[in-house]
Formats: C-alpha cells, structure tokens, sequence
C-alpha cells in the first residue's frame, strides 16, 4: 500500500497499513500494529492512531497530525506488526510543504528574453523576418511519392457491365438473373432421405394408458384400483413345503457326537476324508468307462452288444468299498452340527425352509450375542466364500441362520473349512465354532 510522500503544514497524514502471510494472502496481527515518529532523525513522543477497519481481515487505518511542523522537516514513520509472534518492521518518510501562497504558481515568462516553444495563435508580428526565394524551396517538404489528384482520380475505373465483383454484401435490384433447370435444383438438394419425417415423430406418440401394457415399470406412485385376491386364492398360491424338514425335525437330528454319527454311518474310524478318496477313484474308474459310451439318441446308449448294468449294484459296491452303509440326511448341516453339505447353484433360503441353522447345545453357550456382527469365511486351495450370517436369538438358546444365494453357492466343488466369527458389541472378536463344508458337484447347466 502507498503512503503519503509530502505533508502540508496543518494536515493531517492518512494511510493505511496491510498485514499478509507470507503467500500474499491478507491475515489479522496477533495485536493492533504499532507506530512510532522520528522527525528530522529525532524519535519523538508523538502518538500515530491505528484502527482495525470493521469486517475486514488485516487492515488497519492510520492517521498523525504533526505538532509545530515548518517546511522542509522530515518525517520517518516506523511501522511494527507482529504476525504468529513474529515482529515485521516497516519504515517510510514524507516532507512536510509550506502551505500553498497567493503568488505561488504565477507566471516568471520574461517576454524579452525567454523563447516560447509552440505558438497556436499569432496576433500581430512585428519585425518579420522575409525569406528569400531559394530558402523558401529548400524549405519545402519533398511530396514528390505522394498520389495527385489525378492519380487518385484515376483509380475510379470499375466497369460494371465488365469488371467482376469478388464480393457483395447488398444487392438492390437483380437485372438478367440467372435461372437454373429443374435438375440442377434436385441435384444440389441435401440428401434427407434418413431423416424421420414430422409424422413417423408423431406415430411415436401414441401410448393409451388405458388399454396398452407395460413391459417394464421401476417406480409407482399411486395404484388406483388395485386386484385384492381372495384368501383361497393366495393358500392355492403357496408353496408345498409339507415334504421339507420341519425345524423340530431338523433340531432332532442334533442328538449325535462325532463317534455316533460314524456308527450311524458304518464308518469304522474318523478318516472320512480318505474313505472318500476311495470314492473319488472308484467313481473316476468308472466315469473313465462311460466315457467311452457314444449316444446317438438321446438316452439310448450305441453298442454291439447289448449290455445290462446293475446302477443299484455298482451303487452298493462304491458304499462297500468305503465299508459304509447308504444314509440320507434331509439338513444341510449334518448331526455333528459343524458339517455343512450343500450343492453347487442352489439357493438356500428362509421362505423354502433351506436356510442353514446353528444353535447353542447349552443355555449361553456363547458370549451374549445382542448388537454383535457375524462372518462365514470358507476356503479350500482353489476358491473361498464369505457370507454374513443372521443372529436369532442372542441370549438364552442361542442360534443363528445363514441364507445362500444361488450365485454365492456358484463355488467350486470340493471340501472347505469354514469357521463362524462374531464381533461383539465391545467390538472384540469371538469365534463361535468352525467345520467343514462340503459343495456337491451340479450336473445341470
């Protein structure tokens, strides 16, 4: 910001002071900026006002008025403002003028002996000076490039009946036009051939809300006379879960340890994941055979001879092989209450009776579940699954559900360990308990 350079004798000095960061950005003073007064190099006592100007940031007006200045004094103005604690110094002068007199900015002009540089008017001229003939020529300026009157005149030779014309901007009357044939107008037409006409855009109008169907509707505001069925209508409409497992049924199952459900099975020691080894071989022998039929016709094998396979037989054989016995076993989750068995693609849910369902042997079996989070991470070598099972009941018998989807079941094939965690509402972390999952293979595409 400028400051005032000269003073009169009487007045009063007004400037403003600006206090900015060091990007150039105005900010406020840790305190009001201080200012002292030195005169003719003299500190004096003198008191300099400093205002922080209303609803602004870092400015601050200034104002001193002298006591017994003369012409000619000298005064230095030393600004101090601090900013985040640190002190910035600024120092400026002005010369104090004597007060404008009457004689002052009269004319000195001396008439018989100062030169004026530029006359405008020349009243009357005494003692004229006359040139000669040949100072007056050599004076003259040379105009010999410039154009005459007749060369200018000259350059008006535009023929119109003749001359060409590179551009018009206006034309008043057309005589002899030009008219072009029939074909020459198709011709330079656009070509809109494939552009809708006014009715095709009008044809596309022409929805009746009343009669026509919606294929597709992703919002509704109001539904006006709405279809209410009939209480026999909506029973007929309901699926026939008689044949699924009850949860009294399924909750009876859970009455095995480990060792019962291998003598239930026929299964002589715990190495199930061997026995089923031998399965896998014994199965992979005979996929290797079938595979060697060719169908021409659906279900109609091609052979020479004809062959009888006994399926209840080799079905026996594979169970023998494994010394086991044929079971079936209606929940997902077997009697162990750990093993998850479920297949390939299929959805598992609450409205069919399939939602998997754990539950606490004991009262509290778990820490209280109330406000807690659950997790179920699966795993094998080749693929895994993490889906967020649904708490219950919290206290008391505790139990929580897990629903599939049929893209969350679309896994690999094979064996997972599994365990269920949950985050309890102190936010620790608490495993509930951990098993096995077993995918089934899907056949249908």
């Amino acid at each position: 910001m400028s400051r005032p350079a000269t003073l009169k004798v009487g007045n009063t000095a007004y400037w403003t002071i600006m206090t900015y960061t060091s990007a150039g950005v105005l900010v406020d003073a840790d305190s009001t900026p201080a200012v002292i007064i030195y005169k003719n190099g003299s500190l004096t006592a003198d008191v300099v006002t400093v205002t922080k100007r209303s609803a602004t940031t870092g400015i601050y007006d200034a104002y001193y008025n002298p006591a017994s200045e003369l012409e000619g004094d000298c005064f230095t103005i030393q600004e101090t403002a601090t900013i985040s604690s640190q002190a910035y110094v600024q120092a400026w002068n002005f010369e104090v003028l004597a007060a404008e007199r009457g004689t002052d900015g009269a004319s000195t002009f001396d008439a018989a002996s100062d030169a004026v540089a530029n006359v405008t008017t020349v009243s009357t001229v005494a003692n004229a000076v006359t040139t000669d003939a040949a100072s007056r020529t050599a004076s003259q300026a040379d105009v010999s490039a410039l154009a005459t009157a007749a060369s200018i005149a000259g350059l008006n030779n535009f023929n119109p009946a003749s001359d060409a014309v590179a551009n018009v901007t206006t034309v008043g009357t057309v005589t002899n036009a030009v008219t072009t044939d029939s074909a020459s107008r198709t011709a330079a037409q656009a070509d809109v051939s494939g552009l809708a006409t006014a009715a095709s855009i009008a044809a596309l109008n022409d929805f009746n809300p009343v009669s026509d169907a919606v294929v597709n509707v992703t919002t509704v505001g109001t539904v006006t006379n709405a279809v209410t069925t009939d209480s026999a209508s909506r029973t007929a409409s309901q699926a026939d879960v008689s044949a699924l497992a009850t949860a009294a049924s399924v909750s009876a199952l859970n009455d095995l340890d480990a060792a019962g459900v291998r003598s239930a099975v026929g299964l002589a020691s715990a190495n199930l994941d061997a026995q089923l080894g031998t399965v896998d071989t014994v199965v992979g022998a005979v996929k290797v055979k079938t595979d060697q039929l060719t169908f021409t016709s659906a279900n109609s094998v091609d052979a020479t001879a004809a062959v009888s396979v006994d399926t209840s037989s080799i079905a026996n054989a594979v169970i023998a092989g494994i010394g086991g016995t044929a079971v079936t076993i209606s929940s997902v989750v077997a009697t162990d209450g750990t093993t998850i068995t479920i297949v390939q693609g299929d959805d598992y849910n609450s409205s069919e009776s399939r939602q998997i369902t754990w539950a606490g042997a004991t009262a509290d079996q778990w820490p209280s579940l109330s406000g807690a989070t659950l997790s179920l991470t699966a795993s094998n070598r080749l693929d895994s699954l993490t889906v967020v099972p649904t708490i219950t009941s919290p206290t008391g018998t505790q139990a929580f559900q897990l629903e599939l989807t049929k893209d969350q079941t679309n896994i690999g094939s094979g064996r997972y360990q599994y365990d269920v965690q949950a985050t309890l509402a102190s936010g620790r972390v608490v495993t509930l308990l951990s098993g096995e999952m077993i995918v089934k293979k899907s056949y249908t595409d």
